[in-house]
């Protein structure tokens, strides 16, 4: 399962996650540590069902969790793309089929200790194996600091032992062989099978039970262009914001003249833009017509819509703050569309953006005054400054904030950095004396330090989790 940050000093980041449940809240022991407005202590958390699906629930928080906007009792199973709210902080899930990864043990040729081996991505772990796995049979195994190294390896991706030499003890060479034999006649077996139903299938279309042919999906197939224009024009100023989308490219654009903010951003996102057309083409904005002009209606804020597929070209144009309900489905759709691409700020004004902006500079330099008190604090500095960064870069000219956050951010990183190489060396100290107590100490205090997503982060918390169930087996 991949989790996305939409916005909030994380924003545009993804972590994947290989667990069955995913614990989330802004404490030190949730899965998935938040340390945002809004976010309770032990908020929510993802969960694989019976069925195999991924679901959220609310774990009694105090603000709730809502998906897609909508907030939620209980349990809901979630979908593709589903943008959850977990107090401030949006996240977007992804990957929802991969499920969880299997976990096998089998020993090591020449030695009693089993040796732990993963199936699947080299970064995911499970916390518990399955019943009637080796590790239930083996719970009085013996493990040493040695062991917990060998293990992370594992899985880490270190590489695997090197099978024995042909004739060796144990050698299982001709069985080997065998086997890839028989799995190369199953493989291309089930290859003829999948040509033949393909030639069988060429050339007709499902039905539907009415007997009418099944039309493709209006979302997935043909040619698709769109223009979303937004203007806010008064006695002072002209904001605008853009979006053009044609084939696979989506382009942003923001001008504000009054604040010299001109900013635009062009990436390629095929995936975005598909779920972005079936929502434009499923809200029922073909149906929509312009009213007429009416004495009165405000002209400060015009909208302009225009898209084209194989079913023709619409083009609609608005004035004033009313817009049929079919088009404000098709602003929030662009606006999520912005937003889960990490470009949220794109739709502030320029107070916003400068609020948002002071807001985040001062809490950055409130914290990296205090870095010494707690790892913490010059972690959420580095994120706040970040967010300066962000927000006061999309102007032509900006404030000398910009460039004091940019100083204090490589301060701030240069810091991080040589904290983080001191952890590591205490780290190999503990290893060597078998200090699990410090091991406990220094991983926690590393998963303080680090980014969610960073590579430090991970290989605490999977060497925690490690030095975890090694107790607990010891036990």
């Amino acid at each position: 399962m991949k989790i996305c940050f939409v916005n909030g000093p994380s924003a545009g980041r993804e972590l994947v996650f290989a667990l069955p449940e995913i614990t989330v809240g802004r404490e030190n022991g949730n899965v998935l540590r938040i340390p945002t407005a809004g976010v309770s202590r032990y908020h929510a958390r993802f969960a694989l069902s019976s069925d195999g699906r991924w679901m959220v629930c609310d774990q009694d928080s105090t603000n709730g969790v809502k998906v897609n906007g909508e907030r939620i009792s209980g349990e809901r199973i979630l979908a593709e793309n589903d943008l959850v709210e977990i107090g401030e902080q949006i996240l977007r899930v992804e990957d929802l089929s991969g499920g969880a990864p299997k976990v096998i043990f089998r020993p090591v040729v020449g030695s009693e200790k089993p040796e732990l081996r993963e199936v699947g991505k080299p970064d995911d772990f499970t916390p518990n194996a399955a019943p009637g796995t080796a590790v239930d049979d083996k719970r009085t195994a013996e493990h040493t600091m040695a062991d917990v190294l060998s293990h992370g390896d594992a899985i880490f991706g270190g590489a695997p032992p090197s099978d024995p030499p042909p004739g060796a003890a144990g050698s299982d060479q001709p069985r080997r062989h065998r086997s890839l034999v028989f799995y190369a006649i199953l493989f291309f077996a089930v290859l003829a099978v999948i040509f033949a139903v393909l030639a069988l299938t060429r050339g007709t279309e499902p039905e539907d039970p009415a007997g009418e042919p099944a039309a493709p999906a209006a979302a997935e197939t043909g040619d698709f262009a769109l223009f979303f224009e937004k203007r806010i024009i008064d006695r002072d100023n002209v904001f605008r914001f853009a979006l053009q989308v044609e084939d696979d490219e989506a382009t942003f654009t923001v001008d504000d003249i009054k604040s010299l903010r001109h900013y635009s951003k062009t990436l390629r996102d095929a995936p975005g833009i598909r779920i972005l057309r079936s929502k434009v083409t499923g809200s029922g904005i073909r149906a929509c017509r312009p009213g007429p002009d009416r004495p009165g209606v405000d002209d400060t804020v015009s909208r302009r819509l225009v898209f084209a597929d194989s079913d023709g070209v619409t083009e609609l144009h608005f004035h004033g703050d009313y817009v049929p309900s079919a088009f404000g489905e098709v602003e929030a759709a662009v606006q999520n569309f912005a937003a889960s691409r990490g470009l949220h700020t794109l739709m502030f004004t320029p107070e916003q953006l400068r609020q948002e902006a002071e807001s985040s500079f001062l809490s950055a330099e409130d914290a990296f005054g205090n870095r010494e008190a707690s790892p913490e604090n010059l972690r959420k500095a580095i994120q706040r400054y970040r967010v300066v960064i962000n927000c006061l870069e999309q102007f032509s000219q900006p404030p000398a904030m910009l460039k004091t956050a940019r100083e204090h951010l490589q301060e701030a990183e240069g810091i991080r950095k040589r904290k983080l190489a001191d952890f590591r060396y205490q780290e190999s100290r503990a290893l060597n004396l078998s200090d699990t107590a410090s091991l406990h100490r220094i991983y926690r205090l590393i998963m303080e330090l680090d980014d969610l997503d960073g590579p430090d982060y991970r290989r605490a918390r999977e060497r925690l989790f490690i030095l975890s169930s090694d107790r607990g087996t010891k036990r």
